[in-house]
C-alpha cells in the first residue's frame, strides 16, 4: 500500500488537467461497501466539492475557510443541519422546505 505522500505524488503526477487543476470528480465508489473520508486537507486554492450522490450522510464539519463558502443547489430527503457557524460576511439562505424549520435569530457568538 502507498503512504499518503507516494499517493499525493502519483495523484500529481497522474491526475493533473491542463489548466493545472487536481482533478479527482467522477470517481465511483458505488461498489465500496465501507465509508469515504476526505477530511483534513489543506489546500492553498480552491477545493470543489459537487455532483456527489450519497446512499448515506454526507458530512461537512470544521471548515474553515478564507475566501467564501458557497452550498447551492442540494437535495436532501433527511435533514439540513447547519448549526455553530461564525460568519464574518453575509449569510444567504433560500430553500424549499417541506417539513419545519427552525432558525432562531440570537447569535451564540456574542461580542
Amino acid at each position: 500500500m502507498k503512504t499518503k505522500q507516494e499517493l499525493k505524488k502519483w495523484l500529481l503526477a497522474n491526475c493533473e488537467n491542463d489548466f493545472g487543476t487536481l482533478y479527482l470528480g467522477e470517481l465511483d465508489f458505488s461498489d465500496f461497501d465501507g465509508d469515504v473520508y476526505i477530511g483534513r486537507m489543506k489546500v492553498k486554492k480552491d477545493l470543489i466539492q459537487g455532483g456527489q450522490t450519497v446512499g448515506g450522510n454526507l458530512v461537512q464539519g470544521c471548515q474553515e475557510v478564507k475566501g467564501d463558502l458557497n452550498q447551492c443547489f442540494n437535495k436532501v430527503d433527511g435533514d439540513l443541519l447547519q448549526s455553530y457557524q461564525e460568519v464574518n460576511g453575509v449569510i444567504e439562505q433560500y430553500a424549499k422546505v417541506k417539513s419545519s424549520s427552525l432558525q432562531p435569530l440570537s447569535s451564540i457568538f456574542e461580542d
